[in-house]
């Protein structure tokens, strides 16, 4: 369209105002037009134009082109006031945390509320968040049951889910496919990042037992494997034999005569903690025989 108040207000980002045949666009050489740029509050750059346009028939237009600019600039002042705003809102708000590493029902804590989940609603509750871009409902059903089940069984629950969040403790959730609107941190997820770190310490102070241990549902005991395996070989990579044994014996390591073995291994002959290791794989052994 060659030469407009609106592309030239985006390109110059300043005030425009262009009349008759200014315009490039012959079929706009019969208007005058006005644009002012909007700017975003954080870069600074052009977000948008806000832009009049008029029939350019009257000679005066040119003393009136300082009210519409003015206009248009008061208009371009709030929306920018809006956008800043927003983008308070958005960076103050909390998505809140979903706990669930030790526990039988998971305990979800927002900005309104901390409430503890019944233990269905924790097994949805961890997979939507753990499968961030949402679940179909056959999905879901064979996530949470061992056999398949009806889809009025998933719907039914995720509707009591929802109603549950809505008495305003957040956060909310969409359908098809279901999903968190604002997903929820997770308290696994501060593990897997200390692991990445490299910080094995800090990762076994924050797992402190696996997720959702009492839960059945195969999507949840998916997560939970995936989360212990993940641990259980940095520690056997990377764990000195102090660390090493108290991560053995964890409840959920009592059969895990490969962690029990490179205990011994990494203590000397005749220590009190290598004569543990040894006896804990003989009672491995004698159990496993039985």
């Amino acid at each position: 369209m060659g030469t407009n108040a609106i592309g030239t207000a985006a390109l110059t980002a300043a005030p425009v105002w262009v009349q008759g045949e200014q315009h490039y666009w012959i079929s706009g050489q019969g208007l005058e037009s006005w644009a002012v740029p909007v700017r975003c509050p954080k870069s600074g750059d052009v977000h948008s134009v806000i832009a009049l346009c008029a029939a350019h028939s009257r000679p005066q237009s040119r003393r009136r082109a300082g009210l519409e600019l003015a206009l248009l600039s008061a208009t371009a002042s709030v929306v920018e006031a809006r956008l800043a705003h927003r983008d308070l809102v958005t960076a103050t708000r909390t998505e809140g945390e979903l706990q669930v590493l030790g526990r039988r029902e998971a305990s979800l804590i927002t900005e309104y509320a901390q409430v503890t989940l019944s233990a269905r609603h924790s097994e949805i509750a961890l997979l939507l968040t753990w499968h961030r871009q949402g679940i179909s409902a056959d999905r879901l059903g064979r996530l949470l049951y061992d056999d398949v089940p009806r889809a009025a069984v998933v719907r039914a629950e995720m509707r009591r889910l929802r109603d549950y969040l809505d008495r305003g403790i957040g956060p909310a959730l969409t359908s098809r496919p279901y999903a968190f609107i604002e997903v929820p941190h997770l308290d696994v997820q501060d593990v897997l990042a200390r692991l990445e770190q490299g910080d094995l310490h800090g990762a076994l102070r924050r797992y402190r037992a696996p997720v959702l241990p009492d839960s059945v549902a195969p999507g949840v005991g998916a997560i939970r494997e995936e989360v212990h395996c993940e641990v259980r070989g940095q520690v056997l990579a990377h764990a000195p034999p102090a660390l090493l044994l108290q991560f053995a014996r964890r409840p959920e390591n009592s059969y895990d005569v490969e962690l029990w073995l490179r205990c011994a291994d990494q203590w000397p002959v005749g220590s009190p903690q290598r004569r543990e290791a040894m006896a804990k794989c003989q009672w491995i052994e004698d159990e496993l025989a039985v």
